[in-house]
C-alpha cells in the first residue's frame, strides 16, 4: 500500500472512524426509539 502514514497513526485514525460510526449508530437508535415511543403514546391515546 505505499502509505507514508506511520502504523500507530493509521490505527488511531481507524479507531476514531469506528468510534464516530458507533456514535452515529447510537444517535440513530435514540432517534428511532424516541419516534417509536411517540407513536406508541399517540396510538395509546387514540385507543383509550
Amino acid at each position: 500500500m505505499g502509505s507514508d502514514i506511520p502504523e500507530p497513526n493509521r490505527l488511531r485514525q481507524h479507531v476514531d472512524a469506528e468510534a464516530i460510526i458507533r456514535l452515529e449508530c447510537e444517535a440513530d437508535k435514540a432517534k428511532m426509539c424516541s419516534t417509536i415511543t411517540i407513536a406508541d403514546r399517540l396510538s395509546f391515546f387514540v385507543n383509550s
